[in-house]
């Protein structure tokens, strides 16, 4: 186990469960996006239910089931001796950060999903390449080579912003700043995608 993780288990154990939980978190979401207007097609025709509201639903049933798989979080933390401190405060921000980044690529794929069918395999596709590029297993000092795999990526701030302050750590340079570009941008560009398909979805589902 120490020689898989590059680490000890007592801080590996922590790492690696806290980055599962978030990535399913994100996953799951942007799965479970790609047919939430498509299996509500019922609904949507026969009552009129905001596509708005439809779609956040996606976002709070994965963010209750997330709240739940932390209780397996606390048991390790316990089990590791990872101690509350002040620091755990900025799990609230990590978590904001998160979730806003989330609901933005949500509502991007649940209002194009209608449109393009073949984006679910590919987002599928996508989800399991990225699990193993971003450091969800894997500590990003590790990478001796290749570097920019953790730099270039988005998911790395994200996880960060989220997974330092819960295993008491310190957060890269700059995962703060980065985390709510990357939030903004996305909330916006899934904000733009809603707003400029709104009018389509009733024919396209």
């Amino acid at each position: 186990m120490t020689g898989l993780f590059g680490g000890e288990l007592r801080k590996a154990l922590p790492f690696v469960l806290t980055g599962i939980i978030i990535w399913s978190f994100l996953s799951q979401s942007l799965i479970e996006a790609c047919t939430t207007l498509i299996v509500a097609r019922g609904h949507l025709t026969g009552a009129p239910m905001p596509y708005g509201l439809m779609i956040m639903s996606t976002v709070i049933r994965n963010v209750i089931v997330s709240a739940h798989h932390l209780f397996a979080f606390i048991l390790v933390a316990i089990f590791v001796g990872i101690r509350p401190d002040w620091s755990m405060l900025l799990i609230i921000p990590g978590a904001l950060l998160v979730v806003t980044a989330v609901t933005g690529l949500v509502f991007a794929v649940a209002c194009l999903t209608p449109r393009f069918r073949d984006l679910m395999p590919l987002i599928t596709m996508v989800m399991g390449i990225g699990a193993l590029l971003s450091p969800v297993y894997w500590r990003p000092e590790s990478l001796v080579r290749n570097r920019g795999i953790v730099a270039l990526n988005p998911i790395t701030y994200l996880l960060d912003v989220l997974r330092a302050p819960l295993i008491n750590e310190h957060t890269m340079p700059h995962a703060w700043s980065a985390a709510v570009v990357i939030a903004l941008v996305c909330l916006l560009v899934g904000v733009g995608t809603f707003v400029l398909t709104r009018r389509r979805l009733p024919f396209w589902i």
